[in-house]
Parts: C-alpha cells; structure tokens; sequence
C-alpha cells in the first residue's frame, strides 16, 4: 500500500475519481497554503489594457472582481484548468498557454505579437510569492505589464500537527508527498523546522513527487540549503494532479 499526502488547496472531482480507481493508495490530504486576498487600490490600475494574463486559478479568484474596473481585448491562460475556471466565471479567454510555466505564457505571448504586435499592455495579476519571469521578459520586448499581488500565502497552522500524524501512521507504507508549486516547497520546509528532530528519520523515507520543473528546482534548493534528506523526488509526466498520481502510481 501507498500512503500519499496531497497538500494542495483543493481536491476536483476528477482528481477524486482517479484516486478511487486505484485501491492501493491511502490518501491524506491538508493544505500547506492558505490563501488571503489582499486590498487593491482600483484607481492605480491602468483604464485599459490589450491583455490580461492570468497565470493560476487564483489569480482569476482573487482579481476577477477588477475586470470591472478596466477595459481589455484579450484574456491568456496559463493550462486548461485555469482557463476551465475563467469560464465557469464567464470570463472568455482567447488564448491558453499548454506550456503550463511562466516561460510558456512568454513563448505564447511572442507567437501572438509574431506578424502585429497587438499585445502593447499587460495586467497580470498575481501572488506576493510569483516568480518575475512574465514581468521581466515582456517588459524586453517592449510590453508594459502592470503587476497587481490580488493574494497573499501563508502557513497553514493546522498543517503542523497534520503532518506529524502522517508520518507516524501507517508505517508499513510507502509513503508519498505531492507538492504543487514552489510555494508549497518553500512552506514544507518551513514545517518540518518546526518538527521534533525525532520525526526527521521519517521525513528520509519519503518520496517527493512534483509538478514540474520549476517545483522540482525549488524543493532541491530547499533540501540543499537545509541539508534536509529524502527519500527520492521524482516529477510528474504532466504538470496536472491527475499526472502525478500516475507517477506514484507507476512506482
């Protein structure tokens, strides 16, 4: 049997079917993260822009009530889940990146510009954590973005007692965490500096499972600069959920 601990925000139901499909997985699941919307002053956005870029399902959550507030031509997604979400909000969106990176909304970005340049503006809302990587490139091909932290991240406090009973029980399993964005690494590591040193044989047997590349980075980064040693971390085929169930699965 497989114990996996999934610390994402939310569980959708097709992530919860494909966990049923398979009998030999136990999974827990707590949030790292909690999410606080934070107070944005309308009257210091720009009235118009050639596009917004939304870059998570959070940034549509926590900004959406601003599309009132300025005019706009077109709405990019970053990854199909994301723009699922802008049109369970009936919010149109007119391009998605499948790249589901920064650097994929960039490429998309300069394919749309490749013959007229119709994106000039950006509003990009986003978290206080975000990396820059969409602001600082666009802004080399001549693209002004506006950069609006719509939330904020914090420790989930509830978390800490969550995972020291993960860690304890069922000892007999192969133990598993899915870890979804660099924040979420950041913020394990956080946790397990404030674990008893006695359950940090138990953090050694465990294997890491990541959403892609960028996460992968920031938890090796994290485990080096604390010296903190696991089991293995591997990452999934796809940057989805679903895809990293299938990488514990196929263990």
């Amino acid at each position: 049997m497989k114990h996996v601990l999934m610390t994402q925000s939310r569980m959708g139901s097709s992530l919860e079917s494909k966990i049923k499909s398979h009998v030999d997985l136990e999974v827990s699941h707590i949030p790292f993260i909690k999410f606080i919307q934070n107070q944005i002053d309308t009257s210091e956005l720009r009235k118009h822009v050639d596009a917004i870029i939304f870059t998570s399902i959070n940034g549509v959550k926590y900004s959406r009530h601003l599309l009132n507030e300025i005019s706009y031509e077109y709405v990019i997604a970053i990854g199909h889940k994301t723009s699922e979400y802008c049109k369970s909000k009936h919010i149109h969106v007119d391009y998605i990146s499948e790249d589901s990176t920064q650097e994929g909304i960039v490429e998309l970005v300069r394919l749309i510009n490749q013959d007229k340049m119709v994106i000039k503006s950006v509003l990009l809302p986003t978290s206080n954590r975000s990396r820059d990587v969409i602001e600082q490139c666009l802004n080399t091909q001549q693209i002004t973005v506006q950069k609006i932290e719509v939330y904020d991240t914090v420790d989930n406090k509830q978390a800490y007692v969550k995972l020291e009973q993960f860690l304890l029980t069922n000892q007999s399993f192969t133990k598993y965490l899915m870890l979804s964005s660099p924040s979420a690494a950041n913020h394990f590591v956080t946790l397990i500096y404030q674990l008893d040193k006695k359950y940090h044989d138990y953090i050694g047997q465990l294997t890491i499972v990541v959403i892609g590349a960028i996460t992968y980075e920031a938890i090796m980064s994290e485990l080096s600069k604390y010296d903190i040693q696991v089991k293995q971390v591997l990452i999934s085929a796809q940057p989805t959920f679903e895809s990293m169930v299938d990488r514990i699965v196929s263990e």
